[in-house]
């Protein structure tokens, strides 16, 4: 097999979740001699930050930024000013898309963690805003779960934790039957 390899830009990381810190380099035999690559704990994959423990909490906390996204609009979702189906479109055409960008590879590694009940807490604790956001948008001055609920659906709005399982599940869903396309042609 001929693999062509650019050695001045590759970089490897180690995947293992129970190791502290990976090693520090990687060697590998390449026409006759040993190159060596550095060590990475972290690399970016289609706008996705993978580390080498695969710990879903630091991904949660890496790629779930909707506190920040609140900020940049603040001036809009809490003014008295703006009518709130603009302020709910806003939400729904900008600040949530960038955030759940990618919900089917969250929603696994959310479903696959080693604590469950860690993981929704850790994407709940992220969307916290948001609720306060949708109670500001519709009036409501205080939320209970099955109101903030209530809301969620009044509004068009999923809760975060539902729509990135059913976007994993759609994923894996998907995943299977190419798979049995492929088999079967």
């Amino acid at each position: 097999m001929q693999l062509d390899i650019n050695t001045k830009k590759t970089q490897v990381m180690v995947i293992n979740k129970w190791a502290n810190s990976p090693l520090q380099a990687y060697t590998i035999p390449i026409n006759g001699g040993v190159t060596s690559f550095d060590i990475v704990k972290s690399y970016r994959y289609l706008g996705f930050t993978i580390n080498h423990r695969l710990d879903f909490l630091q991904t949660c906390e890496d790629e779930l930024k909707f506190d920040n996204l609140c900020g940049q609009y603040k001036s809009i979702l809490y003014s008295g000013n703006v009518p709130p189906h603009f302020k709910l479109a806003l939400l729904k055409s900008h600040i949530l898309p960038k955030v759940l960008h990618n919900a089917p590879v969250l929603g696994a590694l959310m479903l696959n963690h080693d604590d469950p009940s860690q993981a929704y807490a850790a994407v709940g604790s992220k969307f916290s805003r948001l609720d306060g956001v949708l109670r500001q948008i519709a009036h409501h001055k205080n939320c209970t779960p099955v109101s903030a609920y209530v809301l969620h659906l009044n509004l068009g709005v999923l809760f975060p934790i539902a729509f990135l399982k059913a976007q994993s599940v759609r994923l894996c869903t998907k995943l299977i039957n190419n798979n049995k396309i492929n088999n079967n042609a």
